[in-house]
């Protein structure tokens, strides 16, 4: 908001390329709006794994971006959630990861938090 509706946009463009670039191919990428994202990661085998990717993320996300001549610095807080062991729908998929992404709000920029009951 600070930039511009135009640099919002470019950044959050930027934002998504380097999650492209990020994960793999078969990964699942959405923008859900505002400047929250949604990944779908299928086929890892063990919470360990998870956690590296989600802490690739977080480094891809938080290194500088240039746009134009500024450099701009955001933040990630990612929430995950597991299908099937903690959701059995969409939409308690997504309810799951926004809980773990408000507890990984909580502990400050920066982090992720597994969805766990």
């Amino acid at each position: 908001d600070t930039l511009g509706h135009a640099m919002g946009d470019l950044l959050l463009y930027r934002v998504g390329d380097r999650l492209m670039h990020t994960l793999r191919n078969s990964d699942a990428i959405f923008r859900i709006g505002g400047d929250e994202f949604a990944v779908i990661i299928e086929n890892i085998p063990d919470d360990k794994s998870i956690q590296n990717v989600a802490q690739k993320v977080v480094n891809a996300v938080c290194a500088p971006i240039l746009l134009e001549k500024d450099k701009v610095v955001v933040g990630a807080s990612i929430g995950i959630s597991q299908y099937p062991s903690y959701a059995k729908t969409k939409s308690a998929l997504v309810s799951t990861a926004d809980i773990a992404m408000y507890e990984a709000k909580s502990k400050g920029k920066n982090s992720f938090q597994m969805y766990k009951t």
